[in-house]
């Protein structure tokens, strides 16, 4: 893993793949994914059809959760050609 330092052996990496609509990635940092559920997460994505709205609500409910630092939330729609 490559830090802003450098290299980094001991940092570890989650990854959670959730089903959602086709269209919509989305990547949560740890903080995010501790205080929402995948349910919620996947409601968001189908409630908020925007990628920036979707990221404020996911990053507010995330905060409201008790989340304090590094909520971090990237939402981006895409198309198949």
């Amino acid at each position: 893993m490559n830090t802003l330092d450098g290299f980094d052996e001991d940092v570890e990496v989650d990854v959670n793949q959730l089903s959602s609509r086709a269209g919509i990635g989305c990547s949560c940092a740890a903080t995010a994914t501790e205080r929402v559920d995948d349910d919620a997460i996947c409601r968001v994505l189908v409630d908020y059809p925007e990628s920036a709205e979707a990221c404020r609500q996911l990053v507010d409910r995330a905060l409201e959760r008790g989340g304090r630092d590094n909520v971090t939330v990237v939402v981006a729609s895409y198309t198949f050609s």
